[in-house]
């Protein structure tokens, strides 16, 4: 085992020549000066022929008093790093991805990891900013956090807290942000996961978007899913989208689930919001924005909870902003809203306790859901309903959906719901405690209307 006490150290382990051992253990804090020290940003390991550990001992790596113009390592290939503390500082223009570890890893892992410090920066279309690493193939991330503020400002460019894209089976396990995240599609964990598993992780920072053109797109888990995944039991209690800039997409715990292929499978279970979700100019909804048209993907939308505020201005949902074709074999169930207010500003848009617009026929089930709402507010009365703002006619498949108006100060339009009821639910009274659907659903948290907009957290986002 190679010992490393000093920056020469690790510029002769990775910089100076390739590894020439598999274990490395950091005995020192060591202080990066940008202005006399080579940064090693430049430098890549490969282990694909004898995997490389590398033992952070609980140490410090970085620059505290100076800011820094490259991360730590380029690529890192079968590499695992343990107990590592990075300062960062990274400040300019990125042509490529960039992080404050590494640009981007492949098949290597990572065990807490912390970051902490200011990123101020500037990628180039297309590319990704984030706290551990801009790309990541088949990597596992256990108990890491991003405390560091980032700043992406880059034309069509993502951050992420932990990691930029992440693709081919990586795996999210205790991870967490706590640090504000402003870019042009931003989530807190990841901005985006394909083919991969975000699981009991949890962001407190706020997500905000930039314009730089294209698509604003913010999450407090992950802008962007697409591929074959498990999003399973996150919690986001950091604000997601501000007054100041609208995005077009926003998701409590995830915004878009895009660019779908036949027979994809999605797990999106055991969620929790409770921040204010705001400024979808197109979708807003307290779980999930928006689900892109795909008629055999399967989606599986469960036992989530939403305790935040929803507002967008097209199609706003306590659960789902706007859903695509829910497929036979897709199921929307179990999921409980209990919130201030879920919203929709535009004087034809769709606001539903559940799902805001459910476009398309869409024979999926949606069923054992329930609603607690004290503002459902929406201008179009044809629109606005408990469970499900609008729907196409064709075949559908709602059952057994309840809702408690007993101290709403808003009643969709009665009319309506006499002429479709499956938009509205039935009438259930939460004193008795017996809920039709679970006793798990018997805690409705009532008494978040009389906090903050982020309910426990303490946070306001009013």
């Amino acid at each position: 085992m190679t010992e490393i006490l000093t920056w020469k150290d690790l510029h002769d382990a990775f910089v100076a020549a390739a590894p020439t051992d598999t274990e490395y253990i950091i005995k020192a804090n060591i202080e990066v000066d940008p202005d006399n020290d080579r940064p090693w940003g430049y430098a890549s390991i490969d282990g694909s022929a004898g995997r490389v550990k590398i033992n952070g001992n609980g140490k410090r790596i970085g620059s505290r008093k100076k800011p820094m113009t490259e991360q730590l390592f380029d690529r890192l290939q079968y590499v695992d790093i343990d107990n590592l503390k990075v300062f960062t500082k990274l400040d300019g223009l990125y042509m490529a991805s960039v992080a404050a570890v590494a640009r981007a890893v492949e098949y290597s892992n990572f065990t807490n990891i912390t970051v902490n410090g200011k990123m101020n920066i500037s990628v180039y279309t297309d590319q990704y900013g984030a706290g551990i690493a801009g790309h990541a193939w088949g990597c596992k991330f256990s108990n890491c956090t991003n405390n560091a503020d980032i700043s992406n400002t880059g034309y069509r460019s993502s951050s992420g807290g932990i990691v930029g894209r992440a693709m081919d089976y990586c795996l999210f396990y205790s991870c967490k942000n706590t640090g504000n995240i402003e870019a042009p599609i931003a989530g807190g964990i990841a901005c985006e996961v394909e083919s991969s598993q975000v699981i009991s992780c949890q962001n407190s920072g706020s997500i905000s978007g930039y314009n730089a053109g294209g698509s604003i797109e913010l999450a407090g888990i992950a802008a962007r899913v697409r591929g074959t995944n498990d999003i399973l039991d996150n919690i986001n209690s950091g604000c997601i989208g501000s007054d100041g800039v609208l995005a077009d997409i926003v998701g409590g715990i995830v915004a878009n689930l895009t660019n779908l292929v036949a027979d994809t499978q999605i797990v999106i279970s055991n969620n929790i919001n409770t921040c204010t979700v705001k400024g979808g100019r197109f979708a807003a909804g307290g779980i999930i924005g928006y689900k892109t048209y795909q008629a055999s993907a399967i989606i599986i939308v469960s036992e989530n909870d939403d305790i935040g505020n929803v507002t967008g201005s097209e199609h706003s949902g306590g659960i789902i902003g706007m859903f695509n074709n829910l497929s036979p074999n897709s199921q929307i169930v179990n999921n409980r809203v209990c919130a201030n207010k879920v919203e929709v500003t535009d004087a034809a848009g769709h606001v539903g306790g559940v799902i805001g617009n459910l476009a398309t026929v869409s024979p999926g089930l949606i069923s054992q859901n329930y609603v607690n709402i004290k503002n459902l507010l929406g201008t179009n009365e044809t629109s606005t309903h408990w469970i499900v703002g609008n729907y196409p006619t064709g075949s559908h498949n709602f059952s057994d959906n309840y809702y408690d108006d007993t101290d709403s100060t808003t009643t969709p339009d009665p009319l309506n719901c006499a002429t479709y009821p499956e938009l509205c639910g039935d009438p259930i009274d939460p004193d008795a405690h017996t809920l039709p659907v679970g006793d798990s659903l018997s805690n409705c948290m009532r008494a978040v209307w009389d906090e903050t907009d982020c309910g426990t957290t303490g946070q306001s986002s009013a």
